[in-house]
């Protein structure tokens, strides 16, 4: 009785760390992707276009001579927009560690409402290709443009389709609470003027300080 009674308890410690451990997993590594992407004032890994694009691609455009104050003139507007279908590309993942012999693949879909990011994500970790565990996620998120950098705030998060009780205190790893934002910096190279989420779009503008060499924006924002 003993042995099947410490069995059932170290099945539940460890039932109970490894969900502790996918709800850390699902707000720090959303948390941070949403942040970068938006204090990095880019959609993808390339730097900005400096040309317009279609909705969904970046875009630079220098202000006219003479249209911009003397401190401006170090700086260049960037934005970009993102829609759901694009933002779920960016979030998903397909990582591997140890070598290869561990893997992890999160497939995300996103719906944009008035003022909200909602995020279903779907993530599978596998050991030498054998899949070990599985789990589906649920989120709220909001994104603002803050004095000091990028705000970012959680409001409810579900795994397994279990709620997680405080999950917008894991977010506090990644920056300084602020007026209930997080916020992480965005550095001397950038600023985020403006983030707007509204008709299935997210809407991402700011100013990238220009190189001194070429004049041209900095592509890696700090």
């Amino acid at each position: 009785m003993r042995r099947l009674l410490g069995a059932i308890l170290a099945i539940g410690a460890l039932g109970a760390a490894l969900f502790l451990w996918a709800a850390s997993n699902e707000v720090t590594s959303l948390g941070s992707s949403l942040t970068r992407m938006a204090r990095d004032l880019r959609l993808s890994a390339g730097g900005p276009s400096r040309s317009g694009r279609p909705a969904g691609v970046e875009s630079a455009r220098p202000r006219a001579p003479g249209a911009e104050a003397p401190g401006e003139r170090r700086y260049m507007e960037v934005s970009f927009t993102a829609t759901e279908d694009d933002l779920g590309r960016v979030l998903g993942r397909d990582e591997a560690w140890l070598g290869g012999w561990l893997t992890q693949t999160r497939e995300v879909s996103c719906r944009l409402t008035e003022g909200h990011i909602l995020i279903d994500s779907r993530t599978r970790i596998r050991v030498l290709g054998v899949p070990i565990a599985a789990y589906a996620g649920t989120s709220s998120w909001g994104l603002a443009a803050r004095p000091d950098g990028v705000g970012v705030r959680l409001g409810d998060l579900g795994v397994s389709g279990i709620a997680v009780p405080g999950a917008p205190w894991l977010l506090r790893r990644l920056g300084k609470v602020e007026e209930g934002w997080v916020v992480v910096r965005t550095g001397s190279r950038a600023v985020v003027d403006r983030i707007e989420v509204a008709g299935g779009k997210l809407t991402v503008a700011g100013r990238l300080r220009r190189s001194v060499s070429t004049g041209a924006a900095s592509p890696h924002p700090g």
